[in-house]
């Protein structure tokens, strides 16, 4: 299945029908996932990828909207909107307006939208070094990020690949 998928995705690739990703992606999905579901659709003969999802285990953790957890501008994610309840800090490898599920050990489910990035010391596509891919969910206050800590997730997130 994983080789197969990659001969698609090559040949579409150089047949001029989608560009060749710009960031590298190891294995399967883009943090390694053994899980990568594919939804496509046919058309005149092309096969053309439409949504992806991918699912992985993540360390997770909150931030808040202070200087010292973000940059001069602590209100405006790195899409260019401003902070909301559901955003979430992810690696530069997953597109901005993924959702992503986070089903924690405890039966809590958290879903959110990846609409700010992480800290290239904390970001997997710049850190391999990374015992496994991080999120940071963004809340209200430094005391609710605190009381969140970190926790491990199965995480699944799907995109578009338009």
């Amino acid at each position: 299945m994983k080789n197969t998928l990659k001969k698609a995705l090559i040949i579409v690739a150089i047949l001029g029908f989608m560009p060749l990703p710009v960031v590298a992606q190891p294995s399967v999905g883009m943090f390694g996932s053994d899980t990568l579901k594919v939804s496509v659709s046919a058309s005149a003969g092309k096969f053309v990828p439409k949504i992806a999802e991918e699912v992985f285990e993540a360390s997770v953790s909150a931030y808040s909207s202070t200087f010292d957890q973000t940059d001069r501008d602590p209100f405006t994610a790195a899409n260019g909107n401003q902070v909301h309840a559901g955003m979430i800090a992810c690696s530069r490898e997953l597109p901005f307006g993924a959702t992503v599920t986070m089903k924690f050990k405890s039966g809590e489910i958290f879903t959110g939208v990846c609409g700010d990035r992480m800290a290239k010391k904390f970001d997997h596509a710049t850190n391999l070094s990374l015992p496994m891919p991080h999120l940071d969910i963004w809340m209200t206050s430094r005391a609710e990020a605190k009381n969140f800590g970190r926790k491990v997730a199965t995480v699944s997130v799907r995109y578009s690949t338009d």
